[in-house]
């Protein structure tokens, strides 16, 4: 049986929060960083930490009332912003932001925020995957997404939910955008290990699509990144056992 092993099933792999401090970098305008902002900013990882500790503890129900408040904060502060409104995990992606809010439409100026908020985000829909409702998992990955567009990790994972739900060319979709993401925010091995995961993806439901052709591709472009990957080289055995375009 073929099994299809997601970063929201990978307790053990689960990342730190290496959060910055949570005041907006902005580059229109800087605003001054108080001793207030500071204070929020603490206890913003302080949640975020006790939400992911619930999460790696299979307590996932308990993660949610503590992301909830922070998510609805964060909605209320920027119900009226008329910039564009970025989050950024990284320098090369605020550099990315910065430059992507000039080309937009409208001459707006542009708000490039510290990752807490998509943080916020990610976690919501992490828990609700791991309480098996990935429908309402759904939104909170495409918000993430939509704030942070070159973020590989927010789009791996709205694959993943794509694919809980059956949807394979969503999926495949989400999978093809986080490679995109990987290959422009980020470099050498940390690159290569979103690429692994973007494309296993995508050729997972390239397989469920019978697009086989494709899917074999992509396969193939995992092992460069990653040799000898078994994971990989198990889907390419059910490739050729199992294919029907008679190749």
């Amino acid at each position: 049986m073929r099994k299809f092993t997601c970063t929201a099933l990978l307790l053990g792999a689960l990342p730190a929060l290496p959060l910055p401090a949570a005041a907006a970098a902005q580059v229109e305008e800087t605003q001054p960083n108080d001793g207030g902002q500071q204070d929020r900013a603490a206890q913003d990882r302080d949640a975020l930490n006790a939400a992911m500790a619930h999460i790696r503890a299979g307590e996932p129900a308990r993660a949610i009332p503590l992301l909830d408040p922070l998510l609805a904060r964060f909605d209320a502060e920027n119900a009226d912003e008329t910039r564009n409104v970025y989050c950024a995990q990284n320098q090369q992606m605020m550099i990315l932001y910065s430059a992507l809010g000039r080309q937009a439409e409208g001459n707006r100026d542009t708000q490039v925020l510290d990752s807490t908020w998509c943080t916020a985000l990610w976690m919501k829909g992490f828990a609700l995957i791991d309480l098996e409702r990935p429908e309402e998992a759904l939104g909170y990955y495409r918000r993430a997404t939509e704030l942070s567009p070159f973020s590989p990790q927010y789009f791996v994972e709205l694959g993943y939910a794509y694919k809980e739900l059956g949807q394979w060319e969503e999926s495949a979709k989400a999978y093809r955008q986080a490679a995109e993401g990987a290959q422009m925010a980020f470099q050498d091995e940390e690159r290569d290990r979103w690429l692994r995961r973007a494309w296993y993806g995508e050729a997972y439901a390239f397989i469920e699509l019978g697009r086989w052709a494709e899917a074999e591709a992509l396969l193939r472009k995992c092992l460069e990144v990653a040799p000898g990957d078994e994971k990989v080289l198990s889907e390419l055995r059910y490739i050729a056992e199992n294919r029907t375009d008679g190749k």
